[in-house]
């Protein structure tokens, strides 16, 4: 069920997750108590990944979509909206591979099989801006921030962690997204569908031995906020006790002269997923951050050095124009 709550477009906001909080894939939290101490480790997220997903054209002669996920159509010939096959989640530790020579191309702006061609039979193309500085979350002060983004043609749709006495380490789930064009009216009408994602490699590489979480939004579902509580002492260290994420559908919008682009749905559609709690810590108000209006979440801003100071979720803009 969608919460209520009405938190996009979001710049700084404070809320309880209440017991109606959607939890989803969400693993047991486990690991012992104590905290890892030293300096900076700042690592780089690894390029190893699991198989691309792979789509099937197809659909009815005539029907004038041409396919996002799943093979592109016509405009009234052979052709048609297609199918989309999943495929598996890949390797357990980084991104997935730049193409894959059996996927079908998603009409996302990248080159999806390897052809050297971006969206070729599509009618519509995704052009990817980085966004404006996103809000954090967290209160430590410090750490050196790294950017854990997603492939081109990909958006945030989870995140994997670990958590013990406070969060160490985290990292961005990333799904491949499709648009798909409907051509049999005018002007013409898009949808988005997003595939499922893979976790990249943990930030800080190393860390504690505990057990991971994942925390996914549900099947087309886009991370647009993150919600974190802190410990509270001002006068000692202020790690991350607690995690939650928020969940908004992906869709294709245009408001007046403005182009087609991917963004959520509605401030009525958010679903949480959470909260991760620290080994020993009850629920607690925690501070809310994420995307606003007109923007689509494309990776996780993670400021660290032997845990995690702070989060952030990393922001672009898709703009949704003709394949010329």
């Amino acid at each position: 069920m969608r919460g209520s709550r009405r938190l996009f477009p979001l710049l700084l906001a404070v809320g309880v997750l209440y017991g109606c909080a959607v939890n989803f894939d969400e693993l047991s939290s486990g690991g012992g108590a104590g905290a890892s101490s030293g300096g900076a480790n700042a690592g780089t997220v690894g390029a190893d990944g699991g198989s691309a997903a792979s789509g099937a054209s197809g659909g009815s002669a005539g029907t004038g979509v041409a396919g996002g996920l799943g093979g592109a159509g016509g405009s009234g010939g052979a052709g048609g909206s297609g199918g989309a096959d999943p495929g598996g989640d890949g390797g357990s530790a980084g991104a997935l591979p730049a193409c894959d020579a059996s996927a079908a191309e998603l009409c996302n702006g990248a080159d999806d099989n390897c052809d050297g061609v971006i969206d070729e039979n599509c009618v519509s193309t995704v052009v990817w801006t980085p966004a404006s500085d996103p809000m954090e979350v967290g209160a430590s002060t410090g750490g050196t921030p790294i950017l854990d983004g997603c492939a081109t043609g990909e958006v945030l749709v989870g995140v994997r962690l670990a958590m013990s006495s406070w969060l160490y380490q985290v990292g961005a789930i990333c799904g491949r997204v499709g648009v798909s064009t409907d051509t049999r009216v005018t002007p013409n009408t898009y949808s988005a569908q997003v595939l499922p994602g893979v976790a990249h490699t943990l930030q800080p590489p190393s860390g504690p031995n505990v057990d991971e979480t994942e925390l996914r939004c549900p099947p087309n579902d886009v991370l647009g906020a993150l919600g974190a509580a802190t410990l509270t002492d001002p006068t000692s260290f202020r790690g991350i006790v607690q995690l939650s994420i928020g969940c908004v559908p992906i869709t294709v919008s245009s408001t007046g002269t403005n182009a087609p682009a991917l963004t959520y749905t509605s401030q009525d559609d958010a679903v949480w997923g959470g909260p991760v709690l620290c080994t020993g810590c009850t629920k607690q108000t925690e501070t809310l951050a994420g995307i606003v209006d007109g923007e689509i979440p494309t990776g996780l801003v993670v400021t660290t050095g032997a845990w995690v100071d702070r989060l952030a979720v990393s922001p672009s803009t898709a703009a949704v124009k003709p394949r010329n």
